[in-house]
């Protein structure tokens, strides 16, 4: 268990930040003993990285790898077409950089893409906790490869934001 949830994909936002806010107020350095300060300093801080890690669904999806002992595959691993639809949308972004409303447009059509690649990484780990067993390497490359996919999103997504001026989550 991380923060007293189970290790798995899907977290309720709400059951995350209330079992961070219980273990906070518990470790928290107010609440020890002035000889127990580093301590409590250090208990704080392991409690809010794994709130912050467990937040992050990218960073939840490494942990999860680890905690499940997946198998190795090439970390820097994409699907095929994935590469020639990323230099398209790029290409897109370079197009539209004076078109308000298309950088928009652009924008919710690679936001769209990017929580199907959040939805196939939950659906891999659902796929691995739906067997039983240890994880696959097939499973654990499915779910890195999609990871890639997203953080590449990321990228053309930050690359939108500049060139129009905003920061949309």
């Amino acid at each position: 268990m991380i923060l007293g949830i189970v290790p798995e994909f899907n977290i309720d936002p709400q059951r995350l930040r209330g079992a961070w806010m219980r273990l906070a107020m518990n470790a928290h350095p107010d609440g020890l003993i002035p000889s127990d300060d580093s301590d409590a300093l250090s208990g704080a801080s392991i409690v809010n990285r794994a709130y912050q890690t467990l937040r992050d669904p990218l960073a939840r999806a490494v942990v999860l790898l680890e905690h499940f002992n997946a198998p190795a595959s090439p970390a820097n691993s994409l699907p095929s077409n994935f590469l020639v639809e990323l230099m398209e949308l790029r290409e897109r972004a370079d197009a539209v950089h004076a078109d308000h409303s298309a950088m928009r447009a652009l924008r919710t059509d690679v936001a769209a893409q990017r929580a199907d690649a959040i939805a196939s990484i939950a659906a891999g780990f659902a796929a691995h906790a739906h067997s039983g067993g240890p994880m696959t390497a097939d499973i654990a490359h499915d779910i890195r490869m999609q990871l890639n996919v997203t953080r590449s999103l990321d990228r053309v997504l930050e690359q939108l934001d500049r060139e129009s001026g905003t920061s949309e989550p």
